[in-house]
């Protein structure tokens, strides 16, 4: 009985340590700049500003990225609009899209039905489609469907909009986030094991 009780408030614990943020879509999903490295952030900059250009076919009227905000803006001047940069890689909706996968998927190690989560509710929201293989001019998109260039779409990340936001870990946190979740599982369980006596 005392071996029942242990174990069903040991898994109780640690069903509630961690809870997966559900998105929609990759503009909906902020990062924390302090999560990624200096050098990532400066790669992320660079290669999203490659591919407003290609996606713009070189015509782009706005194009810029901070690498200390994770703020960016794609306008292509054949049309004024902003491309879809949630469906392709080499894009900040995606670079932050698989970093916050990576942060979730590390803090939920050893709970396979919120690693499984991870994937559902963010990294199949990632986008997946080569920008040098698009359709040029900014009304690309993935499977031919349309995009709205709306202030999301031309990207407004870091800390603005009214995106839902990952849990609360902040700066390079994932393994100690991960240590922190164990160690309140822990307390708990000493908690209830304490009472039981």
């Amino acid at each position: 009985m005392f071996a029942k009780s242990l174990l069903l408030a040991l898994a109780a614990a640690g069903a509630a340590t961690a809870q997966v943020q559900n998105y929609t879509s990759s503009l909906d999903m902020k990062l924390d700049p302090n999560q990624a490295t200096a050098q990532e952030r400066a790669q992320w900059c660079s290669a999203e500003t490659n591919s407003c250009s290609q996606l713009c076919g070189n015509t782009e009227t706005k194009n810029d990225c901070s690498a200390s905000t994770l703020d960016y803006a794609c306008i292509c001047g054949s049309n004024s609009s902003a491309p879809a940069l949630q469906y392709y890689t080499q894009t900040m909706p995606t670079f932050i899209c698989q970093k916050l996968f990576d942060i979730c998927n590390s803090q939920n190690v050893g709970n396979r039905n919120n690693q499984i989560a991870c994937e559902t509710n963010i990294r199949s929201h990632c986008g997946t489609q080569d920008p040098t293989k698009a359709t040029t001019g900014g009304s690309s998109s993935a499977s031919g469907s349309s995009t709205t260039a709306s202030p999301q779409a031309t990207g407004q990340t870091g800390g603005s909009g009214s995106a839902s936001s990952t849990s609360s870990s902040h700066g390079l946190a994932a393994p100690t986030m991960a240590a922190g979740q164990g160690i309140a599982a822990a307390a708990a369980a000493v908690g209830v094991f304490a009472y039981l006596i």
